[in-house]
């Protein structure tokens, strides 16, 4: 991805919106904050954002007509322009709920259920590098509801390798799974350069991408099957 980021943050508190773009400013990532909005109500235009040609989106309204109104905006962009609509960061600390999780996971490349700047950091660093973020609050929301738990499992991928890959994702060294899986180094090494070829993926950053972007869709599908019943 092009940098800098033509990046836009969204708040409900205007201190927080400061907070954050002055963070971003003095930041080591080449970002370049073209728009600041503080949305006091829940009734908002996103409308000015057009014209800014964004890469990224950092939504930190995540009320649930707010997240509404960002996926009518990202749609309307994208049948106006024909091209892709900007990546979308959740960065908010507020309690959610199945309907808002529902929507943060359409609408958004990551979801940070924290306001911790270190997060924002690394979700940012990830994202330009082609990947997508979920911060640990968001993976034990999924882990409680079963969503990762059922859904690892639908990985095509033998039973000793989705235990690996999930320890992998779960950023641990290779040591790290040894000790947590009873087996040797080598051992894990040989299980994760085979995951590396059955995902046709270069590197052990690319298979644990692929493999929560599988998680990602069953487990989305999961969750709109929650919704419906």
């Amino acid at each position: 991805m092009k940098l800098p980021l033509k990046t836009a943050i969204v708040d409900r508190n205007l201190s927080l919106v400061n907070q954050t773009h002055l963070f971003l400013k003095s930041s080591p990532i080449d970002i370049d904050v073209q728009y600041s909005m503080y949305i006091e109500n829940e009734i908002f235009s996103l409308d000015d954002l057009a014209a800014c040609d964004l890469d990224l989106i950092i939504m930190s309204n995540t009320n649930l007509s707010a997240l509404k109104m960002l996926r009518k905006y990202l749609q309307q962009q994208h049948l106006l322009t024909g091209q892709e609509s900007p990546m979308v960061m959740i960065f908010d600390d507020t309690v959610v709920n199945i309907q808002r999780i529902h929507l943060m996971w359409e609408i958004s490349n990551s979801i940070i259920l924290n306001r911790r700047k270190e997060d924002l950091l690394l979700a940012i660093q990830t994202l330009a590098n082609g990947g997508f973020y979920y911060s640990k609050e968001f993976s034990g929301y999924n882990e409680s509801k079963g969503y990762f738990r059922n859904n690892v499992n639908k990985l095509p991928l033998t039973k000793t390798e989705i235990s690996v890959v999930k320890e992998l994702i779960r950023d641990k060294t290779n040591q790290e799974i040894a000790n947590t899986l009873y087996m040797s180094r080598r051992t894990v090494e040989y299980h994760i350069t085979s995951c590396i070829q059955k995902f046709e993926v270069n590197s052990r950053v690319g298979l644990a991408v692929k493999a929560l972007s599988i998680i990602e869709r069953e487990s989305y599908d999961s969750l709109m099957n929650e919704l419906v019943k």
